[in-house]
């Protein structure tokens, strides 16, 4: 029997040797399989054998992620950010068979976002998102430009910006709080810190974390920060700009954020301007008819005076001309519940400039996350009267709100005006589309 099997392998080799038989599987190599966020550079296979590579699968990698020449593969910077730290195998498949190879993400990664110096020369990593009626056109933060002032000389990029009207957020990608619990970065411009600032964020809960305004503003340089999150140690977290303003000055440039540092970094303070309530919240806004005056609304003033002089009251109809028309500012409200119908209305009044439905409006907000739910500006408005304005917002019914009443603008026809609030319909009143509130961010 053995004699068989002896002679029956041997046969098999020869017939190999005859007709050549051939290894089809892919064997690579590469000189460094190790991605490292802080490098940003592509990462590279080579067949070792120079067998051409028809496409590769795994990790939902797409054509779009990678690059192949021949007997290369090229994984691209857009895809290798969006890997957290550990090992990838992928497979190659060709013509001339199939193999194996495995990429491997640095640790650390998990600590860090990827370009927080924009050194790719553009926005890979982070994301764009619109705050104004979905537009596009309208849309901050789509641009990176070179820098001559950087700091290093490495640093040939920043976040910049086209026109101070646009507005906007972006949003980078998740990172958990470590090292020792410091964050760095630039910012510069943003002279309204109540309308362009940086946002810290649970990626989990979506909840507003820490807010951060450019408190030490330089019409000509950028500021270097170190923000203390040390309370939110272990927590993934996501930064966010904000920018909700159109004014003059209402614009951010922002370069080097950094994430993970083992010991405290230097940097100017960057102090929390995070919105804090004490109240407890009832589903009629208190106040809601200003017969107290601002009691119960917390009151800013956009030139940064310690005591503001944009809001008054007047027969029970606020105003924000306390300071004649060019007084700018915001007011905030304490925390209302959606109960009942979900329903909220008020009147409007003036608010009519140039640029009205971005500088001088109402804005529905979230308590915790912070979120705007809704914003509406006094477009139905005749000139002469005030306009009473129905608010749907059925969709958040339990959800705990605030109001935030904004004029950002300084013209004669910007000034604006708010009265009788009403928060709580126990059932869905009456209103035709022509009463209603249309939202302004989506």
């Amino acid at each position: 029997m053995k004699k068989l099997l002896c002679i029956a392998l041997g046969i098999c080799l020869a017939a190999c040797a005859f007709v050549g038989c051939e290894d089809k599987s892919l064997r690579f190599s590469s000189d460094n399989s190790v991605f490292d966020i802080d490098e940003l550079k592509e990462v590279s296979f080579i067949e070792k054998n120079d067998k051409a590579v028809d496409y590769i699968y795994g990790n939902n990698v797409t054509t779009a992620d990678y690059a192949i020449a021949g007997s290369a593969v090229v994984f691209k910077v857009q895809y290798l950010v969006t890997l957290d730290e550990g090992k990838y195998e992928f497979t190659a498949v060709s013509d001339a068979g199939e193999g194996k190879f495995e990429l491997t993400v640095a640790e650390g990664r998990s600590y860090k976002v990827a370009n927080g110096s924009f050194e790719t020369g553009d926005l890979t990593g982070w994301k764009a998102l619109t705050v104004f009626k979905g537009e596009t056109g309208m849309q901050a933060f789509t641009q990176v430009v070179g820098r001559e002032d950087a700091l290093t000389a490495d640093n040939k990029y920043m976040l910049g910006y086209d026109s101070a009207e646009k507005t906007g957020i972006l949003r980078s990608q998740d990172f958990v709080v470590g090292g020792s619990g410091y964050i760095t970065y630039e910012l510069g411009v943003a002279k309204n810190g109540l309308l362009c600032y940086l946002s810290v964020r649970d990626a989990e809960t979506d909840e507003e974390l820490a807010r951060f305004a450019n408190s030490v503003y330089n019409e000509s340089a950028a500021t270097i920060y170190r923000a203390d999150l040390r309370r939110f140690a272990g927590r993934k977290v996501f930064i966010e700009l904000c920018d909700y303003g159109a004014g003059e000055d209402d614009y951010i440039l922002f370069d080097e954020l950094k994430t993970f540092w083992e010991t405290e970094p230097a940097g100017e303070t960057a102090v929390d301007i995070l919105p804090q309530f004490t109240d407890l919240p009832t589903n009629q806004l208190y106040n809601g008819d200003f017969s107290q005056g601002l009691d119960g609304y917390t009151a800013f003033d956009f030139s940064g005076a310690e005591k503001q002089n944009v809001f008054l009251t007047e027969e029970n109809t606020l105003k924000s001309n306390a300071g004649g028309d060019a007084a700018e500012g915001l007011l905030r409200s304490s925390l209302f519940v959606l109960e009942g119908s979900g329903v909220i209305s008020m009147e409007l009044g003036a608010a009519q400039g140039e640029k009205f439905d971005k500088t001088t409006y109402v804005s529905v907000k979230e308590y915790k996350t912070n979120r705007e739910l809704f914003r509406f500006a006094n477009e139905k408005s005749n000139g002469n009267e005030t306009v009473k304005y129905f608010l749907d917002l059925s969709a958040y019914l339990g959800k705990i709100c605030y109001l935030e009443i904004v004029d950002n603008a300084g013209g004669a026809w910007d000034v604006i005006y708010v009265s009788d609030i009403r928060t709580y319909y126990e059932e869905r009143p009456s209103f035709d589309f022509g009463q209603a509130g249309q939202n302004l961010n989506y």
